[in-house]
């Protein structure tokens, strides 16, 4: 992420924190497990090798100055996924890419079965779903020759949209171009008019940062949310 943003620009991350698992979540994976699920290889190696890499806000901001990113921040939260009743957190964990295909491979009236199993299991010692997310703010650092390349890219030719002085050379004193007046400098676009005053939109009730980590916790909801609406019995 830090090679391919530009510089001084903003990388966001959202990871699972560290946290004892839920009586729900255990209550789901024994009824799969019941039913014959064994969980995949690429899923043990997520859990054992790469959670365990980001999953405190220590380590998260260890990998992150491990990139050489600057300006640093790591939010610690707990989501509220609104998964709250035992058929939401059934269709939520059932749907989760590690035990998604298990799930289809059952016939129909397994799945029927699976689904009424799980659903008893965790009304009977479930609880809502509440996980824990880490959410990075950081920001790759000035690269000193960027700018000296930005300064030269930028610099304007004769003819398009070059300064009056340049494109007035060797011209007659009869067919110079006058300096744009202020009131033409009102009328260009208003996106060019910000951009020249460092801007972009008349004000931020948000810093970049703080924008940038509600939009991260959204998309962990967004996630759960999304993984609920693919799996549901049939």
């Amino acid at each position: 992420m830090r090679r391919v943003v530009r510089p001084h620009g903003l990388v966001i991350a959202a990871v699972f924190g560290s946290a004892p698992n839920g009586a729900s979540k255990d209550a789901v994976d024994q009824v799969a497990r019941d039913f014959g699920f064994e969980p995949p290889a690429w899923y043990i190696g997520l859990k054992v090798s790469h959670e365990p890499l980001s999953n405190t806000p220590a380590l998260l901001e260890a990998c992150a100055e491990s990139a050489g990113l600057e300006d640093i921040e790591v939010a610690d939260v707990i989501a509220d996924s609104g998964l709250d009743t035992p058929e939401s957190i059934t269709a939520y964990r059932s749907g989760l890419a590690h035990i998604a295909p298990f799930v289809d491979s059952l016939s129909p009236a397994r799945q029927t079965e699976f689904f009424e199993c799980a659903v008893a299991a965790v009304r009977e010692r479930g609880q809502p779903v509440r996980p824990r997310v880490l959410i990075l703010s950081s920001r790759v650092p000035h690269s000193p020759g960027t700018a000296r390349a930005l300064v030269r890219r930028a610099k304007p030719q004769a003819g398009r949209g070059a300064p009056t002085q340049a494109r007035n050379r060797g011209r007659s004193r009869a067919t110079r171009r006058a300096p744009p007046s202020p009131t033409t400098l009102r009328r260009r676009p208003r996106r060019q008019r910000c951009a020249e005053r460092g801007q972009r939109g008349r004000g931020r009730l948000f810093s970049a940062e703080s924008r940038a980590r509600l939009q991260a916790q959204h998309l962990a909801e967004l996630h759960i949310a999304r993984s609920v609406s693919i799996a549901r019995p049939r």
